[in-house]
Order: C-alpha cells, then structure tokens, then sequence
C-alpha cells in the first residue's frame, strides 16, 4: 500500500521515486475531499481492506459515536516520517541506486 511522498520529502531523500509504503506514525496530508488540506498522522494501517485511519478524520456512525474515517492511500500523500528504521532506511537506499 504504497502512498505519494511530499516534494520536499522526496529531495530530503533523495530519492526519484514517488512513492513508499505507508506506516503508522507518518505525518500525511489530505490531497482529496472535504478534508483536503488537513494534516495528521496514521493512526491505523489496514493493509488487508488497503484503507488508512488518519488523525482528525472521523465521522459519527447513527448511535453518535465519533469513528476514524477510512481513507483510500491515493488521496494522501506523506510529509514526514521516521526513516531510519532498518527495513525504511534499506528501501530508500535501494531507490537511490535505481
């Protein structure tokens, strides 16, 4: 579940390539919809339906509870997150090279 990178991530990278795989914990932006704009962080990745939970996008289900609006991966695009993990930091690496 690959998701756009920002920008001005992609030259802190250094890297050509558009996308990578999305995370809980990265900072992304609402690129689509009513909420387009709106910055938060995934709290949640469902690789097995392909949505993502972003902080701060929720709806109300009919009993009134407040509810994490899944998102499609191609409405949002990733600002920031902790690349220096070891699986993160391999992946990038092999993008510089190709």
């Amino acid at each position: 579940m690959h998701v756009h990178l920002s920008r001005l991530l992609r030259t802190k990278l250094g890297i050509k390539k558009r996308s990578l795989l999305v995370r809980k914990g990265d900072k992304v932006r609402l690129r689509k919809g009513s909420k387009a704009g709106h910055v938060g962080v995934v709290m949640d990745a469902d690789y097995s339906s392909l949505k993502i939970y972003v902080e701060g996008v929720a709806h109300r289900n009919a009993r009134g509870v407040e509810k994490l609006a899944p998102i499609s991966p191609s409405n949002v695009e990733i600002m920031d997150g902790d690349f220096t993990l070891k699986d993160r930091a391999a992946k990038i690496a092999a993008r510089k090279q190709g």
